[in-house]
């Protein structure tokens, strides 16, 4: 990769910023397409995000922008204009500079998550859905199962208000599919489950939910990057599974596509 006075400058904002994968992944689309383009790592720490934005919108050639933790919520705030998705999660994870010098956030979490699960055979038009997890991912993967049809959703939350505010901005959003909060006891019917909870890994001992919900081998994903036991038990319960390595992978063709768009104007 030559970098001249016409690449264009791409960046992915977060702290901390070494575990990302994103430039090594995004860069390699760049070289493979022949774009004049790379994207750089910056370490920003959240109480220094809009001082950092700031600085950044007045560089005339940097032409987009990825969040990771912290800073996906306060990025809403700072885009002038956002997807329906966005807005209806809470948070993006890309911005692109529009022609009128403005910026445009849409949150692609969800998609990377959906391009996973359909590699691995998932089809959202007959699938039965129990999520795990009701924080920042969650929100993200929950709307675009939603936005792609699946025939129901019982999403398992801790926090009941959150749960409960969740279930009815969804709700509104998707009247005619079935949407609901799983109750202690409460035995669903689904066809693939999705952790979305940092419970499962090796990290953290706890389990997102009963070996027993596995007996009817739903696909199963869990978006954790690091090793899962959760998914270990899954295969030794002979389930399709998927991880949040591959949901990773998943996710650079949509952010290229994202970044890609010539129309965002207003």
């Amino acid at each position: 990769m030559l970098i001249n006075g016409f690449t264009r400058l791409f960046a992915i904002l977060g702290d901390p910023i070494t575990q990302v994968k994103t430039p090594e992944l995004m860069n390699a689309c760049f070289i493979e397409r022949g774009d004049d383009a790379v994207l750089v790592p910056m370490q920003v720490k959240a109480d220094h995000l809009h001082d950092s934005l700031a600085a950044l919108d007045s560089v005339v050639n940097l032409a987009g922008l990825v969040f990771t933790m912290p800073h996906k919520v306060d990025a809403l705030e700072w885009v002038d204009d956002a997807s329906q998705r966005a807005k209806s999660i809470g948070a993006i994870n890309v911005a692109v500079r529009r022609q009128d010098g403005g910026w445009y956030g849409d949150n692609l979490d969800g998609e990377a998550c959906l391009l996973a699960m359909r590699q691995a055979g998932f089809k959202p038009q007959s699938a039965k859905v129990l999520l795990i997890g009701g924080g920042g991912a969650g929100q993200a993967i929950g709307y675009t199962l939603l936005a792609n049809g699946v025939a129901s959703l019982v999403l398992a939350e801790a926090n009941i208000a959150k749960a409960q505010k969740l279930l009815e901005r969804w709700q509104i959003d998707f009247p005619e599919t079935h949407i609901s909060l799983l109750k202690g006891g409460q035995k669903p019917e689904f066809n693939a489950l999705i952790n979305a909870s940092p419970e499962g890994s090796y990290d953290n001992s706890a389990l997102p939910c009963s070996e027993s919900l596995l007996a009817n081998k739903p696909l199963v994903m869990d978006i954790i990057l690091t090793p899962s036991q959760w998914l270990e038990k899954a295969k030794q319960r002979h389930c399709v599974t998927c991880s949040g390595k591959e949901m990773i992978l998943a996710q650079a063709e949509p952010m290229y596509m994202f970044f890609s768009q010539l129309d965002i104007t207003s």
